[in-house]
């Protein structure tokens, strides 16, 4: 039988809102129209922006976590994994590898759906909303711009915001206010872009709570589709 793995905590709300997208887009009559799943919420993984843009001691400290919750995952006989953060993805092929545990890569699955949206609207510039570690280590331009298209990514005041929204309203669990967001819609507006990544979870957070349109790509709602489709 095929299960679903998941390092999850990364934050607590976000690996929540993922379970809920596989619940709620699973098409099910009784319990075991579920798709089995672990859920492992390791709330101790250290922050991974700060150790993408810190050292290599704080790097190797968070693959280690995962690592051996990705082993933890597989001894509890799960078949594949994902990670509810988009940021731990800078270590997702290393992952894989040394886990010999099937990672399903959600940067990898949202950069596609950008990719079809983009052709769909016949403009190839998607702008990028994630956290200062995701995209100076351009995890998500890599794979962008392998399918032929164009990244935007904010102005410094702009991502200044994004990251304000991110850790000290989402993660800090306070109230999100349509005027938090302000700023950050009308940048992508006047980006000319077809569409935003979404590529943090707590801004899939974001969406859920402001109604986002869909021309912004909630990473986490395409991944979450993915594994109901793939394990069913």
């Amino acid at each position: 039988m095929k299960r679903l793995g998941v390092i999850g905590g990364m934050g607590a709300a976000a690996s929540s809102l993922f379970y809920e997208k596989i619940i709620n887009n699973t098409n099910a009559a009784k319990d075991q129209d579920h798709i089995p799943m672990v859920i492992l919420s390791d709330s101790q993984i250290p922050d991974r922006t700060a150790a993408l843009l810190g050292t290599k001691a704080m790097r190797e400290k968070v693959f280690k976590k995962l690592l051996k919750d990705a082993k933890t995952l597989k001894k509890a006989d799960c078949t594949c994994m994902v990670m509810t953060c988009n940021t731990a993805h800078y270590f997702a092929d290393k992952l894989e590898k040394k886990s010999g545990l099937k990672l399903y890569n959600m940067v990898r699955l949202a950069s596609k759906k950008a990719a079809e949206l983009c052709k769909k609207a016949k403009n190839d510039k998607v702008m990028l909303l994630a956290t200062d570690g995701t995209i100076k280590t351009k995890v998500y331009q890599a794979e962008l711009e392998k399918l032929g298209l164009k990244v935007v990514t904010p102005s410094a005041a702009v991502q200044k915001k994004v990251m304000h929204v991110i850790y000290d309203i989402v993660k800090a669990g306070k109230e999100l206010k349509d005027s938090d967001w302000k700023l950050i819609d009308d940048a992508f507006k006047k980006s000319g872009a077809a569409c935003g990544v979404l590529g943090c979870t707590e801004l899939s957070i974001v969406k859920e709570k402001l109604g986002l349109s869909d021309k912004y790509i909630d990473a986490m709602d395409v991944l979450a589709k993915y594994c109901i489709e793939k394990l069913k």
